[in-house]
């Protein structure tokens, strides 16, 4: 399954994470809501699936929906993995049978992934010493930082 982005669809796709960070950087508290919001939640899966497939950040969108609940970092941190597992997962098998791995990108994986497992870890290690606050203000910087990074990676 495959269909074309424009190119001014994907700068807004890559600049919403710098202007959703941006945003809630300024602000001195973090906004949160209780209520159930089903429709909402399956609309924020949908985008991230979409982003997924499209460039492979598929938590971008419930990284962001997960930073206005006031979960403890252990739920936000359990639906965000899971829903990447899912997303990426299926990602993998759709670009598996489409023959879109070569050689070069294999080569690719299997240097990176050592990188991604130490990372992973140094992860874990400042998870578990950070409180919940600390947690959603920290992910909002992540956003910010990989939203930077993909529109520098566009523009270069």
């Amino acid at each position: 399954i495959g269909f074309e982005v424009s190119e001014a669809t994907y700068s807004w796709l890559l600049a919403f994470p710098v202007i959703y960070a941006g945003f809630f950087l300024m602000r001195r508290r973090l906004p949160h809501f209780n209520r159930r919001t089903p429709f909402a939640d399956a609309t924020v899966g949908f985008g991230g699936g979409v982003l997924g497939g499209l460039s492979g950040v598929s938590g971008a969108l419930p990284v962001m929906w997960c930073a206005l609940r006031p979960w403890p970092r252990a739920g936000t941190r359990a639906v965000i993995q899971t829903f990447n597992v899912a997303i990426l997962g299926v990602t993998l098998v759709l670009l598996v049978l489409r023959g879109a791995f070569e050689t070069q990108v294999l080569w690719a994986v299997g240097l990176s992934l050592p990188v991604a497992l130490l990372a992973s870890r140094l992860g874990i290690f400042v998870f578990r010493r950070i409180p919940d606050t600390a947690f959603r203000w920290l992910i909002i910087v992540m956003m910010l930082a990989t939203g930077l990074v993909l529109g520098l990676r566009e523009i270069t």
